[in-house]
């Protein structure tokens, strides 16, 4: 996809609402938001996840700490001095302490993750607003394979 494609795109999501199990491409809730940008934009299939309507906070951390789908992940450390290495396309789990709890993308030449938040719906934002909103915590992944090459 090219630049003008990838910018047609995104500004064709941001904005839709958040609801819990919506799989797009009107409304999405975090997982189906990021699964749907992953096929659209990178050309990666991530799993099926029924989001139940109202999950809560134990139920997305239990449900991102015992996925099948973590084993074919690695995740991307990121350097102290702040710098982002992470690749475009990784997913970017979130969370306000220690236990992810949101997902999003990273689009790295714009410098921002695309997530799909439960008040303000698909949002494009840079990491200094993730925090500022509360995601203290932010970790990169990016397919097992992938990272190999």
């Amino acid at each position: 996809m090219n630049k003008l494609e990838r910018a047609s795109f995104l500004n064709g999501i941001i904005g839709k609402p958040w609801k819990g199990g919506a799989r797009g491409p009107d409304a999405f809730d975090c997982w189906h938001c990021a699964q749907y940008v992953m096929q659209q934009i990178f050309q990666e299939q991530l799993p099926n996840i029924d989001v139940p309507e109202q999950p809560d906070w134990r139920w997305m951390i239990e449900t991102f700490a015992k996925h099948n789908e973590n084993k074919n992940w690695v995740e991307q450390l990121q350097p102290l001095n702040g710098l982002l290495v992470a690749r475009d396309g990784s997913l970017v789990l979130m969370a306000r302490l220690t236990r992810p709890a949101h997902i999003g993308v990273l689009f790295r030449t714009e410098k921002k993750v695309l997530h799909c938040h439960n008040v303000a719906g698909v949002c494009f934002d840079d990491l200094v607003t993730l925090r500022a909103n509360g995601w203290t915590r932010l970790r990169y992944y990016t397919r097992a394979t992938s990272y190999a090459n």
